[in-house]
């Protein structure tokens, strides 16, 4: 274990200190950096997540409004978020957010251009 721990520390140091001792990237703790990632979709077509996450998990339409949800799992954790997109009538992203823990969000956002 010991010999472990070593290796992982010194990989870190290696990277830089960029990373935390489970591999995740120290710039995306933050719930604000998280959702800045989601936000920064807005004005962009909706073929930008169905390019990166496939054809959404959930679809919602009421009047005037189009939403669609890709839900992320952290298999180590066992965490869930979902990334909610909205969508106007010309396919454009209105508006983008995440909502759920914070492990399964950076499962998502990692993804994210």
């Amino acid at each position: 274990m010991k010999t472990l721990i070593l290796i992982v520390l010194g990989l870190q140091l290696a990277a830089g200190g960029d990373y935390t001792w489970y591999g995740m990237p120290k710039k995306l703790h933050s719930d604000e950096q998280i959702n800045a990632m989601a936000t920064a979709l807005a004005g962009r077509s909706i073929e930008v997540p169905i390019t990166l996450f496939g054809a959404p998990d959930a679809e919602l339409t009421t009047v005037g409004h189009h939403l669609m949800v890709w839900i992320g799992r952290d298999p180590a954790f066992g965490s869930v978020c979902k990334l909610n997109v909205g969508v106007g009538p010309d396919n454009q992203i209105t508006r983008a957010w995440f909502t759920g823990q914070k492990g399964g969000c950076l499962v998502l956002a990692r993804q994210l251009p």
